[in-house]
């Protein structure tokens, strides 16, 4: 990464910390001129950033000074305040335990992978199978499987022979056995079976049976939706199979505002080409610019983000003139607009 660069700050989703893309020339404002890297820093109760010098990995506070002394070869994101660390540098072949935001070992040095913790258990590999463990460092879920991955919203991914399956936190098998699941951003999984996929919730409740060649989450206000292809065609259809409506071909369907009936498509073939149709497959209106995106409709209407944003309603027309230099979307039947900084 180039020194020359502010220093940037990021939110990490679904953790109470924020990453740090570091150029060194500003570690000088936090009192480390001989960092190479920040790893991380923390906004919990205790703020702190991982920082490796001269190829060890120690701590230090906003103020550079530090809470533990540079000494290990490889430290890891934090994660309900835990973050995995290894003395070794070679990450591949290193033995890893986990560190508290004090920088006392919690749980010693033991496993060949540890994962991040989620909703209180983290997927390790232990003599060659993997696991789920406690914050203290003992097995919740036995190592016995191939690949594990972390746990969301109760169930988690592991293959067993070579096939996926869900697994709760009790380490019972959940639904059935598929060459593949994906979590997705939704409710649901994609499962896949051979080049055929479909969609199953967390309970293991197959929504969609594997028999399309491609299965996505749509995004927007409608959760309980997917989009399945076959060839050149499209379809929006619910969790529970009902066909809500078939994209013409050559467009692809990319988000489905429930509330609002409006169904987004992209065009295969132009760039920025967008179309917005109804739950009858009606088209609302259409659009050619590719540097002015139309957001959610919300209440009937939609903002376009451009220089200067504005409303539109579900027919394209546009609803403000004026040169408006910050939006928020509509909510309640309202919008808020800055114009000329008020």
């Amino acid at each position: 990464m180039a020194d020359n660069h502010d220093l940037l700050i990021l939110p990490k989703q679904g953790d109470s910390s924020i990453v740090l893309t570091e150029p060194r020339s500003n570690l000088a404002a936090r009192g480390r001129k001989d960092a190479t890297e920040i790893l991380k820093i923390d906004i919990g109760e205790r703020c702190f950033a991982g920082v490796n010098i001269k190829g060890k990995w120690g701590f230090i506070r906003k103020n550079g000074t530090f809470i533990v002394e540079p000494r290990y070869g490889s430290v890891d994101y934090f994660s309900s305040k835990l973050a995995a660390f290894s003395y070794s540098t070679n990450r591949n072949e290193a033995r890893w335990g986990y560190l508290d935001l004090s920088g006392r070992v919690s749980v010693p040095e033991q496993f060949e992978k540890a994962g991040e913790f989620c909703e209180g258990l983290a997927a390790v590999r232990y003599n060659g199978k993997h696991g789920y463990i406690r914050r203290d460092g003992t097995f919740a879920i036995e190592p016995r499987f191939e690949f594990a991955q972390p746990f969301r919203d109760g169930v988690a991914v592991v293959r067993i022979e070579s096939k996926a399956r869900l697994v709760d936190k009790m380490g019972q098998h959940v639904g059935g056995v598929f060459d593949t699941i994906h979590q997705s951003s939704g409710k649901a999984l994609e499962a896949r079976i051979g080049v055929k996929s479909g969609f199953m919730n967390r309970q293991g409740e197959l929504l969609i049976d594997p028999t399309y060649e491609v299965v996505r989450d749509v995004e927007g206000g409608y959760a309980w939706s997917a989009r399945v292809s076959w060839g050149d065609a499209t379809a929006l259809i619910s969790y529970d199979g009902d066909l809500i409506t078939i994209a013409e071909s050559g467009w692809i369907i990319t988000r489905y505002d429930e509330p609002d009936g409006v169904i987004h498509l992209c065009s295969r073939s132009l760039s920025g080409h967008e179309r917005f149709i109804d739950k009858d497959g009606n088209t609302l209106f259409e659009r050619k610019t590719p540097k002015r995106a139309v957001g959610s409709f919300n209440d009937g209407v939609a903002l376009v983000s451009c220089d200067f944003p504005y409303y539109v309603d579900k027919t394209g027309k546009r609803l403000t003139e004026e040169p408006f230099r910050a939006f928020e979307r509509f909510s309640g039947g309202r919008g808020i607009v800055v114009s000329g900084g008020r």
